[in-house]
């Protein structure tokens, strides 16, 4: 019962969301996390397993001509597993922000997962705002495109994201068009998140996170866990 889990403290709550603690209301899905949820789909429907995330399934981009059938449905499994992935990115920055900030969070959860919790990351604003868009793209889509952005997704790039030459609103002519398109790495992007959330656990750990202000424990029960 949700009355049962209002009373655990706010840091067992957040140990549990993040699947670090238990407790009997979440075991044999009674009751489960929706940012574990999202992770661990994300993680099977982009060949990974499901507890560690490591990539075990790897799909080799040559064969993606062998078979329309089979390239029509590789690319629908991981458009699904991209917009887990993001949709949990977005979940971790509606939820968690340090105690100790060099910056206050913004309104843009998504942006404040990736300024907080991408470490290992050099991401720019601008690069960090077309990840949303390819978030809102994946998700209110189901799509490559957005008014403002044209997205190419490979494994072949060696960059997790390169940002176009032109604008989309500035490439009128054939010509241009294949300049204004976002390239970006879909398995360097999981591995970002992956790279978030171990980031997260170990910032929680070691006791140096918290849930954003406009956040009350029994919000993140109702929002954030469903059974």
């Amino acid at each position: 019962m949700i009355e049962e889990i209002s009373k655990l403290d706010l840091n067992d709550t957040l140990g549990i969301i993040l699947g670090l603690k238990s407790h009997p209301e979440f075991i044999d899905g009674k009751r489960q996390s929706t940012l574990l949820l999202a992770l661990k789909s994300a993680r099977y429907l982009t060949g990974r397993n499901i507890e560690t995330g490591k990539y075990v399934n790897p799909v080799n981009p040559a064969n993606f001509e062998f078979d329309m059938a089979w390239k029509v449905g590789y690319h629908s499994t991981v458009l699904i597993g991209l917009t887990n992935y993001l949709i949990f990115l977005d979940l971790i920055g509606c939820v968690f922000v340090p105690k100790n900030r060099n910056r206050k969070h913004s309104k843009v959860e998504f942006e404040d997962a990736l300024y907080f919790f991408a470490n290992n990351s050099s991401l720019s604003k601008s690069e960090m705002e077309a990840l949303k868009q390819l978030r809102n793209s994946l998700a209110h889509n189901f799509g490559l495109a957005t008014p403002g952005y044209n997205f190419s997704l490979s494994p072949k790039y060696a960059h997790l994201i390169k940002l176009p030459l032109v604008s989309k609103r500035e490439s009128t002519e054939a010509s241009s068009k294949k300049s204004s398109f976002t390239e970006i790495n879909e398995l360097k992007l999981c591995e970002l998140v992956e790279d978030v959330y171990a980031t997260v656990c170990s910032e929680f750990k070691d006791g140096n996170i918290t849930i954003r202000p406009s956040l009350s424990k029994n919000e993140l029960i109702e929002r954030f866990t469903l059974e």
